[in-house]
């Protein structure tokens, strides 16, 4: 069956043979085999060059989708046929989906030496794909008695003694998915939590207490976080809610970074002294993040449809239109499909929840 562990064993073996054949033979089964199955072949034709001319033909026949391909295999494939133009062409189609995360393995001394000072007001936010098995050894921003980590899978402020939990989000977040989390704290002291751009908890204790000698991804346990983490940002501001969802998918210029904007650790940017293990890699699965120029557009495209939402409709017309285009992938009072979520009581989400769901529906 499929998974097996055998079966994996043989395809790792068929696809380090320079035959034509066998790698023929493993192309014809290719669309039966699993994802993990699919790595390690990819993994092995890669290892010879008469392997790496058949994974590129492949491609261009779209008998493998280029989707199948990570930064690792696009660096074998460089190292085995340097001067392939194919290659070349390949890498110069896929350099759009190319990101430099940071990699944490779970080593305590995996950190980025940062030395970070959160006091008065604040916002810390960054996207996060962490490894299974969540705990709270897993964390965006730490020092010895104070972190931003995880308490049940779950995103939360531990501050340290006499405080400790300031705030805990409410939903656990899924491993192996990249995934936007933000803290604020207002002048008041009071915190909040923000998940991929929405408000998750705001009920917590208050403590305008600084911290400082803070370090991206540092543990207080004996282990250390797991994961990769990408866009990490602080500014010296609370930001509200609507900037938080309106920004959080944002990338920043270097050279016109926004008022306010403290820190900011990007794709390019110079992260400073790497600790332990942990290092930069590059990525084809970053975090769904825009461009600049793209977050441009996004707004943009939000201000016309809130100004067209503004005005009377035609609930009629809206029916028919719905009937149409909708209903074969939700249901709404019994009726349409249940490809998506179900419609009933969507109403209440309010216009802007609505917008985003219907503009950006992958959020």
């Amino acid at each position: 069956p499929p998974g097996d562990e055998l079966q994996r064993e043989a395809i790792a073996a068929m696809a380090a043979v320079k035959g034509p054949q066998t790698i023929a033979s493993l192309l014809e089964i290719w669309p039966n085999l699993a994802p993990r199955e699919r790595r390690e072949a990819v993994n092995g034709m890669t290892s010879t060059e008469a392997g790496a001319l058949a994974l590129l033909d492949a491609i261009k026949s779209g008998g493998i989708k280029r989707d199948e391909l990570d930064a690792y295999t696009l660096d074998k494939l460089q190292a085995v046929l340097p001067n392939n133009a194919d290659v070349a062409t390949l890498m110069k189609s896929m350099s759009k989906r190319m990101r430099k995360v940071l990699r944490l393995t779970g080593g305590t001394d995996d950190y980025v030496d940062s030395n970070i000072t959160l006091k008065g007001a604040f916002t810390v936010e960054s996207w996060i794909k962490l490894d299974a098995g969540i705990t709270n050894s897993d964390s965006i921003l730490g020092a010895a008695n104070c972190s931003l980590n995880f308490f049940n899978s779950q995103f939360r402020a531990y501050w340290g003694p006499p405080e400790r939990d300031m705030v805990i989000a409410s939903r656990q977040i899924a491993a192996d998915t990249w995934t936007h989390l933000a803290i604020t704290r207002d002048a008041d002291g009071l915190f909040k939590v923000f998940i991929n751009g929405e408000l998750d908890a705001a009920k917590g204790k208050a403590s305008t207490r600084a911290q400082g000698g803070l370090c991206i991804c540092r543990s207080t346990e004996k282990t250390g976080t797991a994961g990769q983490l990408a866009e990490f940002r602080v500014w010296n501001v609370a930001r509200s809610a609507e900037e938080v969802r309106d920004n959080y998918r944002a990338t920043y210029e270097k050279d016109a970074l926004p008022a306010g904007l403290t820190h900011c650790f990007s794709n390019d940017s110079n992260w400073g002294k790497l600790n332990g293990k942990a290092r930069l890699e590059t990525v084809l699965d970053g975090p769904p993040v825009l461009s600049a120029d793209e977050a441009r557009e996004l707004a943009a495209k939000f201000d016309k449809y809130r100004k067209l939402a503004q005005a009377r409709g035609n609930a009629a017309e809206g029916k028919a239109v719905f009937t149409k285009t909708c209903m074969g992938c939700h249901k709404v009072r019994g009726e349409g499909a249940e490809l998506g979520p179900n419609l009933d009581g969507a109403a209440a989400s309010g216009v802007e929840a609505l917008l985003r769901s219907v503009l950006t529906p992958s959020d």
